[in-house]
């Protein structure tokens, strides 16, 4: 069985996954005896379409730029972009 970390690990890299929203969060936290503060940091990411399907590989072999409207970098060769593809603007 996979651990947590090994299973973040595949989701991000799922080949179905191409809609990514993360936050973070950093605030004070006290110990248990509510004497000594520290601070902590909280990552959250939502996938979409999700994975980590028991019975699917991470990924796939072949143009994977054909799948869910993506095109090629100019830049960096075998990766795939969605630039200008969706509203990134935050409200």
């Amino acid at each position: 069985r996979a651990t947590e970390d090994v299973r973040h690990f595949t989701q991000l890299v799922w080949a179905d996954s191409y809609k990514v929203g993360c936050g973070f969060s950093y605030f004070k936290k006290k110990d248990k005896n509510g004497k000594d503060e520290h601070y902590i940091k909280y990552y959250v990411c939502n996938y979409a379409p999700k994975g980590n399907k028991p019975t699917e590989s991470p990924y796939r072999r072949g143009n994977g730029c054909n799948h869910h409207h993506l095109t090629p970098t100019q830049d960096t060769q075998g990766l795939c972009s969605t630039k200008n593809q969706y509203d990134l603007t935050c409200n």
